[in-house]
């Protein structure tokens, strides 16, 4: 079932997209301008392309529910858990990103759907912190010196920061754009109340002449 495009759920999952495409290609780019590892810059790539692919699908279709799910899975249980491994974990900017996608399935699910994938997602997040405390070896950044490491840190969280207050203020946004109008419905039938009334009281007036004729 094709969805309203001026549905706050619509515009946010469009925002989603957006913000995903643009999240995708500008750390695969950084990556790149680093010198990092270049499975780095291929993954970032890949979940570009898959965005935007799915992005085109959401367009074509504009069926939210189908995609949301498949969505929020990718990116949580595959994509950002890869990422993690292979770019430093917690000592890479990967943490602020997880905190993205946190966000993402707060603002895509519904129900009982968003609380299990959330527990599930905190468990992921609880594991991958386990598992580098116990094998710090395994998870091998790949800085070649703090400086980019650094800028690593604050290319992370400036795109963070941008990506949060982005979606925040399309959640607004549509919240505010919604009951603007709920609340032009809302003058609209009280007017047409009034009307009504008014009509009632003419015809009953009328009655009420036959009456005495």
């Amino acid at each position: 079932m094709k969805h309203d495009v001026d549905s706050i759920r619509y515009k946010i999952f469009k925002a989603v997209f957006i913000v995903g495409i643009f999240m995708s290609f500008s750390v695969c780019l950084m990556n790149f301008l680093l010198s990092l590892k270049t499975l780095d810059t291929v993954l970032t790539f890949i979940c570009g392309v898959i965005t935007v692919g799915l992005y085109i699908a959401f367009r074509i279709t504009g069926n939210i529910e189908k995609l949301t799910l498949s969505v929020v899975i990718f990116l949580s249980f595959i994509f950002f858990p890869t990422m993690w491994l292979v770019s430093g974990g917690t000592y890479s900017s990967m943490p602020y990103y997880f905190i993205i996608n946190a966000a993402i399935i707060s603002l895509l699910l519904i129900g009982l759907q968003r609380k299990i994938i959330f527990f599930l997602y905190v468990l992921l997040v609880g594991g991958l912190i386990v598992a580098e405390y116990k094998m710090p070896d395994v998870i091998y950044p790949g800085f070649d010196s703090e400086l980019v490491r650094y800028i690593d840190l604050a290319f992370g969280l400036f795109i963070s920061l941008f990506s949060i207050s982005t979606l925040i203020a399309v959640l607004i946004d549509s919240y505010m754009d919604e009951l603007k109008k709920s609340r032009q419905y809302l003058a609209t039938l009280e007017e047409k109340n009034r009307e009504i009334e008014a009509k009632n009281e003419m015809l009953e007036k009328s009655n009420a002449e036959l009456m005495k004729a």
